[in-house]
């Protein structure tokens, strides 16, 4: 379904950033497209919430490679003004988020699979861009 060594690549640079170095945040924990909320072409809010969750706060910068392309994804990451450790927790998130939703909703929900699909594509061209090698192939 993609290239898998443009893949383990970009799951082993998630895996070597550095942890969260302060304490765990309150984080929403899935804001795929579907659940953001866009008014005049700008982020409104952000809906289904359950319980309250503490983690990483990367755990919530999907919509970088959910949502944008460049350059709207480096101006997100200026805007944000995180650190590099951050931007990285924050691809790994997305693309457990992504390669799990490819195959699981492959045939179920076809819409959510290209979602999946194109995200996958952007986190691994954008690492590639960045020197991690290996190109986006996701078919």
């Amino acid at each position: 379904m993609l290239d898998a060594d443009a893949a383990t690549a970009t799951w082993e640079r998630a895996l070597r950033a550095a942890p969260l170095a302060g304490p765990p945040r309150t984080i929403h924990g899935d804001p795929v497209p579907g659940n953001l909320v866009i008014r005049d072409g700008r982020l409104a809010g952000l809906i289904d919430i359950a319980v309250p969750q503490i983690g990483d706060p990367a755990s919530d910068l999907a919509p970088a490679w959910t949502v944008f392309e460049e350059p709207e994804r480096s101006l997100f990451r200026e805007a944000l003004g995180l650190d590099a450790a951050a931007w990285e927790r924050g691809r790994g998130w997305a693309f457990e988020m992504a390669i799990g939703g490819l195959h699981y909703y492959e045939e179920t929900n076809p819409v959510f699979a290209r979602q999946a699909a194109r995200t996958l594509a952007r986190l691994m061209d954008d690492g590639a861009a960045s020197g991690l090698g290996g190109a986006g192939g996701v078919r």
